[in-house]
């Protein structure tokens, strides 16, 4: 092959290698990745091979001969009278010191965005330079709005055994026939295990005790002695979270065991999102719960749709479901041993596996594997 050829074969490589990056990233991404690396950039493309020109470079990668001698005086050109780093005579259109300094001022001295910000001062005279600048030279600076604290975040309420936090709500259910159903639901926080339930046509205070009376006579918690404050045992509590609405109110007097009745966002700092997590798993994991026909269509598929949701394994409890755990069955299966055997079945299998276009010629490697896989 001749010279010629060859160099036109490796730069239809080269460029198509180029693209290739371009189109993998995107040219907006490509574009701001250029920019952050500008120096390195520009020290690349003054040492470019002969392969290819240097306009060339430049039009393929999208960058303009303008905007790459704007680089090339940052890269070679050093002003220590510049913030910039390049002398304010090779760059005159650099904003100057002082505009810089009140920039800062500007953006500290606060507003409820930066483009509030720079609309307003600009109105009135103190900032001259187009929206792109500012933002360029505010980067990092934060208004006196942006620095005020942001609210707390919620408490994660986390139960460290069964029947120690229950939570309670209330889900809307809307069958094809257009009327409103409600579905009552009572929780473990520790097992997410559903513990009472109830359809019913109405919200309605009775009908909550009577769910949350149902789940303390189907799972007859048994409370442990914990210390209190002065050094004194005695029984822990039931906690009972809910949420604020009338359905919950003075349930503590309507029941006939003991509960720590917890309003979220009220004497708690924290939702009762666990639940409502629960209705969205049902909602949309099991999707055919929302095209019922009626109330009797419902409530069957509800029951259906309970019981899987108590056998399918929570991302929460490991490998287990939330039955496994409730009814305290956790803990059987030997994970590490199974994949251990597993590992040890794959290697024997896929050593002895006959292959016929390739051997493995290195033996002590895959001594080596044995013995990792042992240990």
């Amino acid at each position: 092959m001749k010279n010629k050829d060859r160099e036109k074969e490796l730069l239809d490589t080269y460029v198509a290698f180029i693209n290739f990056i371009k189109t993998a990233m995107g040219e907006k991404s490509f574009d701001k990745f250029l920019s952050k690396n500008r120096l390195k950039y520009v020290a690349y493309v003054e040492s470019l091979p002969k392969l290819i020109t240097r306009k060339h470079f430049l039009k393929i990668t999208n960058v303009s001969t303008t905007r790459f001698s704007s680089w090339e005086l940052e890269a070679n050109v050093h002003c220590l009278s510049s913030a910039d780093n390049v002398c304010v005579k090779r760059r005159p259109r650099q904003l100057t010191q002082k505009e810089r300094d009140n920039i800062q001022k500007i953006v500290e001295k606060g507003g409820p965005n930066k483009y509030a910000v720079w609309a307003i001062n600009l109105k009135s005279g103190k900032l001259k330079f187009g929206i792109t600048t500012f933002y360029k030279y505010s980067k990092g600076l934060k208004t006196e709005h942006q620095l005020r604290k942001a609210p707390r975040k919620a408490n994660l309420v986390r139960a460290s055994r069964l029947h120690e936090i229950w939570h309670a709500d209330i889900s809307v259910f809307k069958t094809l026939d257009g009327v409103k159903h409600y579905f009552y639901c009572v929780m473990d926080n520790y097992s997410r295990a559903v513990l009472a339930w109830r359809l019913a046509d109405k919200i309605d205070d009775e009908i909550s005790v009577a769910v949350l009376q149902e789940a303390f006579e189907n799972s007859n918690p048994i409370q442990p002695t914990i210390k209190v404050e002065n050094g004194q045992e005695e029984l822990a509590v039931l906690k009972y979270m809910t949420d604020g609405g009338s359905e919950n109110k003075k349930i503590q007097s309507k029941i006939v065991f003991a509960v720590n009745h917890l309003v979220a966002w009220k004497n708690i700092r924290s939702s009762n999102s666990m639940i409502e997590r629960v209705f969205h798993t049902m909602k949309n994991e099991y999707k055919y719960i929302l095209y019922s026909s009626d109330f009797t269509e419902l409530k069957a598929i509800l029951e259906q749709t309970i019981n899987a949701y108590m056998d399918r394994p929570h991302s929460q409890l490991g490998i287990y479901s939330p039955r496994e755990v409730m009814l305290r069955q956790s803990g059987w299966f030997d994970e590490k041993s199974a994949l251990k055997d597993g590992a040890m079945k794959r290697l024997h299998s896929n050593r002895n596996n006959g292959c016929k276009n390739c051997s493995c010629s290195d033996k002590s490697s895959c001594l080596k594997e044995d013995q990792l896989v042992q240990h």
